[in-house]
């Protein structure tokens, strides 16, 4: 047990170098920070990720660092494994540490392979804030990570020594956090201003008047006594 211990322990101090932490770290360490820096996520992940992370090489893929970006692409040696595997890191613009150089400085970061995403890596990721981009459903790891220690995967523990070599970009752009899309809106139809309903009255025949037709007083001439009218 003592053998294995001592190989683990060379192990990853081969990765971090015992300038910048110590291997012993790793037994105990309070998880409680938000947003972690490279060299705090491979101190408090678990000892599996570092023990074979030693038979993968990582190279470098494509660099942006006026962005604060870097891709690796990392292949294993083991012949179970597919790769290779891209594996990104995204610098957080003046945060973490700045007497560390890369290692102290606060980091987003993913990995492509199957272990970042079902082993539990992408959920405490997305968890304590130090996602790059999710892989999975976002479904916790009860199973294969009761205890949440899969911060990150062999991959990412592989890309850390070379990832440390770069030097920190003076000014760059801090990156902006992807929102989703919405789906776009269809216009609103303007609906035209009406005036107020009217009645509309029918129009009637037209009929021609026909002249008032005056009769003329009739006289009647008086009657002298003893006349008759007939």
């Amino acid at each position: 047990m003592s053998r294995h211990k001592d190989l683990i322990r060379e192990i990853a101090n081969e990765i971090l170098s015992t300038k910048t932490m110590f291997f012993e770290d790793l037994i105990e360490h309070p998880f409680a920070k938000v947003a972690m820096s490279a060299g705090e996520l491979i101190n408090r992940t678990s000892q599996r990720s570092i023990k074979y992370a030693k038979g993968c090489v990582a190279t470098t893929k494509r660099n942006d660092p006026k962005n604060g970006r870097w891709t690796f692409s990392v292949k294993c040696h083991n012949l179970k494994s597919k790769g290779p595997y891209d594996v990104r890191f995204r610098l957080l613009k003046d945060k973490g540490s700045k007497t560390q150089g890369m290692l102290g400085r606060e980091i987003e970061i993913s990995c492509n392979c199957n272990a970042w995403k079902y082993n539990g890596s992408d959920f405490n990721a997305l968890d304590k804030d130090y996602s790059e981009r999710q892989y999975s459903n976002g479904q916790a790891p009860n199973i294969k990570d009761p205890q949440r220690r899969y911060l990150i995967c062999k991959h990412v523990a592989a890309s850390i020594p070379l990832f440390r070599r770069f030097i920190i970009p003076e000014g760059f752009k801090a990156p902006k956090k992807i929102t989703p899309l919405l789906p776009k809106q269809p216009p609103k139809k303007e609906v035209p201003k009406t005036e107020p309903h009217k009645p509309i009255l029918k129009k009637q025949p037209f009929v021609k008047k026909q002249p008032e037709v005056r009769q003329q007083p009739v006289r009647i001439k008086p009657i002298r006594p003893g006349q008759s009218r007939i």
